[in-house]
């Protein structure tokens, strides 16, 4: 699905939702938003699903707002007849692509490691010989 991205951004963005006054506007006109950013087939898709769901049930606390992010989500794939994942898988996705560097730079220090330890007792092997 090439709208990937649009639901990794839309999780992205409620998860480090923080409720506040200005941000309560803020996240509204986003929303309101992202339809006029994607392509056309997908606009009206995207804003009837946003407009079924006004985000003002859901931008009081930072829980209701990952929620309303996957309701988008869900509703798409729904309307569209695909597939989709639960709640906890969809964010389970979504926390492995945000580590997913720190998960591949640790293991490549695992491996650096493991090189540097095999190099320094073969050198510490032929200089006792």
């Amino acid at each position: 699905m090439k709208i990937d991205i649009l639901f990794d951004y839309i999780c992205f963005i409620c998860y480090y939702y923080v409720p506040s006054k200005v941000n309560k506007k803020k996240i509204k006109l986003l929303f309101e938003s992202i339809p006029f950013f994607l392509p056309e087939k997908n606009q009206d898709q995207i804003f009837k699903i946003i407009t079924r769901r006004p985000i003002d049930s859901y931008y009081d606390k930072n829980e209701t707002m990952r929620e309303y992010g996957y309701l988008i989500y869900k509703d798409y794939c729904i309307d569209v007849n695909e597939r989709y994942l639960d709640y906890q898988d969809y964010m389970d996705k979504f926390l492995i692509h945000l580590h997913k560097d720190v998960h591949i730079q640790r293991k490549w220090v695992k491996h650096m490691i493991f090189v540097i330890a095999v190099v320094g007792l073969i050198y510490f092997l032929y200089k006792n010989k």
